[in-house]
């Protein structure tokens, strides 16, 4: 957490950190964070949800250099499998689709 607030503090435009910082959704996501409820990863951002403000904050992350930067593409294709594969309820179906998409 520290290269994090490190990171905000240097930011360019502090009125739009302040802006940020409101949030009662982003201060909930720092807290959790802090206190390690979540981990400073993409699986730990991941547990937020989808959704523009979790894409949103994760940028925040990677930008500050907190986070390594990912396809969100490939994030959001796989998130798309796993739904499609939890709907297929035989394992003799699932298995070939499964193999075939990844």
């Amino acid at each position: 957490m520290t290269a994090f607030v490190d990171g905000l503090c240097r930011d360019e435009r502090p009125e739009s950190l302040i802006t940020w910082i409101r949030s009662a959704q982003m201060r909930e996501m720092l807290r959790k964070l802090a206190v390690g409820e979540i981990s400073m990863s993409h699986e730990g951002i991941d547990e937020l949800g989808q959704g523009h403000r979790v894409t949103h904050r994760r940028g925040l992350l990677e930008h500050h250099g907190l986070l390594p930067e990912h396809d969100a593409d490939l994030a959001h294709f796989e998130h798309w499998l796993q739904v499609k594969l939890d709907a297929i309820g035989e394992a003799a179906v699932r298995q070939p689709v499964e193999q075939f998409a990844t």
